[in-house]
């Protein structure tokens, strides 16, 4: 192989190297844009279930509290039998 030919194989070499880094550049940008995208979706999907808990929560307390009234009314209902037996 002469001189000539090994320049042009070289510069083929490069021209392919240049042509696969310039594709494979292009590539990673998409995959940094899906990254960027699903970072995005996650923190709303992560916002979204807070309130979703933060509904529960929310449920929870509100039923807690409706038992605590009625526990207070079962109370008054069974002292006011108490003293209706015990006068009675």
């Amino acid at each position: 192989m002469d001189e000539a030919q090994l320049d042009d194989l070289k510069q083929f070499i490069a021209g392919i190297v240049s042509q696969t880094e310039v594709r494979l550049q292009g590539q990673i940008t998409g995959l940094r844009g899906d990254v960027t995208q699903l970072q995005g979706g996650l923190a709303q999907l992560r916002d979204e279930m807070a309130d979703g808990f933060s509904g529960v929560g929310e449920a929870i307390a509100s039923i807690h509290d409706q038992m605590a009234e009625r526990d207070i009314e079962v109370d008054k209902r069974l002292v006011a039998l108490e003293r209706y037996f015990a006068l009675g």
